[in-house]
């Protein structure tokens, strides 16, 4: 579970990365409340 979670983590960093050069304001707040969903789910 800890591990699937860092994996987890590694993809959204380079994820957000990407976002934050093309299109952060349209695809970034989305992606973010998803990221707290999760959080949320597997608390």
């Amino acid at each position: 579970m800890i591990e699937r979670l860092h994996q987890y983590l590694d993809k959204y960093a380079a994820l957000q990365r990407a976002t934050r050069l093309c299109c952060f304001r349209v695809f970034g707040e989305n992606f973010t409340f998803e990221i707290l969903a999760f959080f949320v789910i597997f608390r």
